[in-house]
């Protein structure tokens, strides 16, 4: 044969070959063995039957393998060799989460039209993750730096990249977060390991029970069905400010055992969550009580001074010794917002990160306390974080903070958590109450300290013998004997401290003089001096 015709066979051979040498590799990559497209060629060097065109192509498959087998062994993942079988068919079980995504971009459309006839005759082997055809992409399953560079030298391929994962920007937590409110109220500084004996109830739009960050033991609810979803997000974000458990990665709330008692009474639907009667508001505090609840968390708020709603409120703080703490308002203005604005209902303002008034928090001589309202990271609908502002933000923090210091002193009233709060606050502003933040920044911390104190300096009386009844019914209460306030309720005439059936009674009781006032030493036996 002459020159001439040699050169011409060969180029036109040329193409077959490198086809079927592209073949051979990935065949004995997928088998397991060692040969390579570069092994392939030395043979045919070796038979004399390789020209400068195919020495120059094995150089450049043998540098990118160089460059691939380094990056991979910069990044701790392939090592020196391919992937295990077993490894491999695990990666091709779970594409979702496949750690050997590759894009391959093709320069043309003629290109990524021959590759993929191509990919298609090889079988389910070759079978491509996904296809960008405007884009001229497949995106393959690549388990060896082999595969990687042999892909980089196929005629037509422009590149070979490493595909990526994409995350919704939704404020999800990295690590487990506090968020600054939560610190800010040193609700950390106390412990919640008593929470048990508190329960909240949220009257909001509902509570996402799937949510990782969110209890569902300890959970109950009524309103509108289904109680435990939250189409707005509104009721959810209050709830995770509160009681976020602990562990999960996500954030802290004030009370993070997971094993606080909850209450939730959907009452705002839809989308928006705008707004509800008057009347079903009053409905829903009252399923709270029937459900048991101490506090009850009120983010919401509107213009109408009515009569009904002013003597509900005041008949469920007064008679039913139950904290009711409600959003001061974000108008920003001096006008009063209700329920905050009744007597009997803890009005909350807004603070920032920088203790300072939010511009949006209501200011008038009802504002009793403040708490951060800015930029508050919470708990979300879909098992989503977000950042959300308002008085209705500040409410749960210090709905969680008297929650806590209940707690511990579960034989105090309603009135005197109310107390605690606000003589413990962190004085903000004027000396003093003032209108724009109150008796100040509410702290856990302080609050606890007090009630400490108080409970420290309360004296030991010994009762006297010679006073003590010794039946239930005659208007005594015999500490000496069997008799408890739950077995001898009539024998009390304020039932507060003494814990008879989820009540509490007074400090005094009915005998024939009010005696004394004293601390008791068991929350279901009555002292009388």
């Amino acid at each position: 044969m002459k020159m001439k015709e040699r050169i011409c066979y060969l180029l036109l051979c040329l193409p077959c070959f490198l086809i079927r040498a592209h073949d051979f590799v990935l065949t004995n990559i997928r088998t397991g063995e060692e040969t390579t497209f570069s092994d392939a060629l030395d043979e045919k060097k070796a038979g004399g039957a390789i020209d400068q065109g195919e020495m120059r192509r094995t150089e450049r498959f043998n540098k990118v393998l160089r460059t691939e087998r380094n990056k991979i062994k910069s990044n701790n993942r392939f090592g020196s060799s391919s992937l295990s079988n077993a490894n491999q068919a695990k990666a091709a079980d779970n594409d979702d989460d496949n750690e050997d995504r590759y894009i391959i971009k093709f320069t043309d459309d003629v290109s990524f039209q021959r590759h993929a006839r191509r990919l298609k005759s090889n079988g389910a082997m070759s079978t491509p993750i996904m296809t960008l055809e405007e884009e001229h992409i497949q995106v393959m399953s690549l388990s060896s730096p082999e595969e990687i560079a042999e892909w980089e030298i196929q005629d037509g391929v422009k590149y070979v990249e490493k595909d990526h994962k994409v995350f919704l920007r939704q404020n999800t937590p990295g690590i487990e977060t506090i968020p600054y409110g939560i610190s800010q109220v040193k609700a950390l500084d106390v412990s919640d390991d008593r929470i048990s004996n508190r329960k909240v109830c949220i009257i909001d739009s509902g509570y996402d029970i799937t949510h990782p960050d969110l209890q569902n033991d300890f959970v109950s609810g009524s309103g509108v069905n289904p109680w435990d979803e939250d189409e707005c997000g509104h009721g959810t974000h209050v709830a995770g400010t509160i009681a976020a458990v602990a562990g999960n990665g996500g954030i802290l709330g004030a009370v993070r055992s997971g094993n606080m008692n909850l209450h939730i009474v959907r009452t705002f639907t839809g989308i928006e969550c705008s707004w509800t009667w008057g009347s079903s508001l009053i409905a829903a505090m009252y399923e709270c009580i029937v459900a048991g609840s101490n506090i009850i968390n009120l983010s919401l708020g509107y213009k109408e001074d009515t009569e009904y709603e002013k003597e509900a409120f005041d008949n469920i703080f007064n008679n039913r010794n139950v904290l009711l703490i409600a959003a001061a308002g974000n108008d920003g203005t001096d006008e009063y917002e209700y329920p905050a604005a009744y007597s009997s209902v803890l009005s909350v303002a807004a603070v920032s990160r920088s203790k300072s008034r939010a511009s949006f928090s209501q200011m008038n001589d009802m504002v009793d306390i403040a708490a951060p309202g800015v930029d508050i990271l919470s708990t979300y609908s879909g098992g989503a974080y977000s950042y959300q502002s308002g008085t209705s933000m500040s409410v749960p923090h210090v709905v969680g903070v008297a929650a806590l210091i209940w707690s511990h002193f579960p034989q105090l009233s309603a009135s005197e958590i109310w107390s605690a709060l606000e003589v413990s606050a962190e004085d903000l502003g004027s000396v003093g109450r003032d209108d724009l933040y109150g008796h100040g920044l509410v702290d856990a911390l302080e609050a606890y300290n007090y009630l400490l104190a108080q409970e420290d300096q309360q004296p030991t009386i010994s009762p006297s013998t010679s006073m003590m009844p010794t039946s239930c019914g005659n208007n005594y209460c015999d500490i000496l004997g069997s008799e408890t306030c739950s077995s001898c309720p009539k024998d009390c005439l304020f039932p507060r401290d003494c814990n008879f059936i989820g009540e509490r009674g007074e400090f005094f009781f009915h005998a024939r003089h009010i005696w004394s006032i004293v601390q008791i030493a068991s929350p279901d036996r009555c002292s009388l001096l």
